[in-house]
């Protein structure tokens, strides 16, 4: 993206040897933006290490973060109450990265002020998991470490009380998108515009508790519709050419503890371009 990336885009230089790339050494700029708050981030040395087959890459890409823009954008973002999804401490968090600190020494004082910061780059989609593993701990007797169902992106949430049922969340990205009764633009500098009001807001008497509820979500090129029970409950065009997604999975998921079920999905592909107008409707009628 030349017009909104062209902050981030860097020219490296390195060699393939057995199908692995190598990268030099190269200092990079990256967005990161998580419920509304965009900031800089930057990683010293970068390297990529990438394994290469004829329609994919993946490996890591490793360097040291500046401690000071990772920290404070981590705590304008993540409130108290996420970081406590974690049992975390923002000021323990804080002093074992300079503790740990082992790059970029400060020219007046000479401590370190960046950290090492390696991470994996793998297939956005994701990978398929070997058949027969259906839970996690399946999946790490295989060997498979981590959460292999971790997963991003757009969410149509469902709150058990209904409160904020039918609102567009991005998991792992910038947060809650669009509220309830909302029309929501994503704007490229990582900022949102909110275009309008459903006037009869959503609310529970829409939602049914402990009974089956109709969701439908409409994606369609860069515009995202959340319907529940026949009500349109949030609009998201999203214009954020870096943040966004054209393309991805579907899944189906219970994020807390309790009971959830699902039945009759169905999926529909629309066509490539709409259906043109018809010649009647073309020609504006002469005057």
């Amino acid at each position: 993206d030349l017009r909104w990336g062209a902050n981030y885009l860097r020219e490296l230089k390195g060699r393939i040897a057995g199908g692995v790339l190598l990268t030099e050494p190269v200092d990079l700029l990256y967005p990161w933006d998580v419920f509304y708050f965009p900031s800089d981030q930057y990683m010293f040395g970068a390297q990529l290490r990438l394994a290469l087959t004829p329609t994919s890459a993946k490996g890591l890409i490793a360097g040291y973060a500046d401690i000071e823009t990772w920290y404070l954008h981590m705590v304008k973002n993540w409130s108290t109450h996420h970081q406590s999804y974690g049992r975390s401490s923002a000021p323990s968090i804080y002093k074992a990265m300079r503790r740990l600190a082992d790059a970029q020494p400060d020219a007046k004082t000479g401590a370190n002020r960046a950290i090492s910061d390696p991470a994996t780059m793998a297939n956005p989609l994701g990978e398929p998991l070997p058949a027969g593993i259906t839970t996690l701990a399946a999946a790490n007797a295989a060997g498979i470490t981590g959460q292999p169902w971790q997963i991003s992106g757009y969410q149509f949430d469902i709150y058990a009380d209904m409160s904020n049922t039918g609102s567009l969340y991005e998991g792992q990205g910038r947060g809650v998108v669009a509220n309830q009764g909302q029309v929501v633009q994503l704007l490229p500098d990582g900022g949102r515009n909110i275009i309008s009001q459903i006037v009869d807001i959503p609310g529970v008497q829409y939602g049914k508790l402990n009974d089956w509820n109709q969701v439908e979500i409409i994606a369609r090129g860069n515009t995202v519709v959340h319907i529940l029970n026949g009500h349109v409950f949030c609009v998201g065009i999203d214009d954020d050419p870096v943040r966004r997604a054209m393309q991805g999975i579907l899944s189906l998921q219970l994020e807390a503890s309790g009971t959830v079920a699902y039945r009759n999905l169905w999926l529909k592909k629309f066509n490539p371009a709409p259906d043109p107008i018809p010649a009647a409707f073309a020609t504006p009628p002469a005057k």
